[in-house]
């Protein structure tokens, strides 16, 4: 396994596009990201993917129902185990590990940017991180914010959202976007 994600990486290096989704389990997020993957399994375009997401999650039930023949050649899937979805190993590998040495952008779609990364898009659909009610979200909320740098750029879903999240995180405002929901 360690060898053939190894070659995925060699292979591709700097060329495509990391999607990473490892975290992603929850029902509404699950229905866009695998709305997402399906979109670019039915474009065709030249541009690489390497999507990585993780075993016994719902994501990984709506991934495997695509059929192959939908699957554009440039898309690659790697599936990990379902460990590596814990808060503490997520912590560890958004620390220390930079997907801008490997990739030519990455796309976050669960809940925590990659510290080190100045080339990624996060799909932020965790509003319990703003308004954090119990223990369990107030430290989540505190690696959010050990993790978030000023380079991330930030998608937003609805401008309530974009709001609060601009108060709860001043300096990346330059850098937050939000198309769905305006009113």
């Amino acid at each position: 396994m360690k060898i053939k994600l190894f070659k995925i990486i060699s292979d591709f290096r700097k060329k495509q596009i990391l999607i990473w989704s490892i975290g992603t389990n929850g029902l509404g997020s699950s229905v866009v990201v695998s709305n997402l993957i399906k979109s670019i399994c039915k474009n065709n375009h030249r541009q690489k993917f390497l999507i990585i997401y993780s075993d016994k999650s719902l994501l990984a039930y709506k991934i495997k129902k695509l059929t192959l023949t939908n699957i554009n050649q440039n898309i690659k899937f790697i599936k990990v185990k379902k460990f590596i979805r814990f808060y503490p190993v997520q912590l560890l590998i958004r620390t220390f590990y930079n997907p801008d040495l490997f990739f030519k952008a990455t796309y976050v779609l669960d809940d925590f940017p990659f510290k080190y990364s100045k080339k990624q898009l996060l799909y932020f659909h965790q509003s319990n991180i703003l308004n954090p009610k119990g223990i369990n979200w107030h430290l989540k909320r505190i690696v959010f914010h050990f993790l978030l740098n000023k380079y991330t750029k930030v998608y937003l879903q609805t401008n309530h959202i974009y709001n609060k999240f601009n108060k709860s995180f001043p300096y990346t405002t330059k850098n937050t976007i939000t198309f769905l929901h305006k009113y």
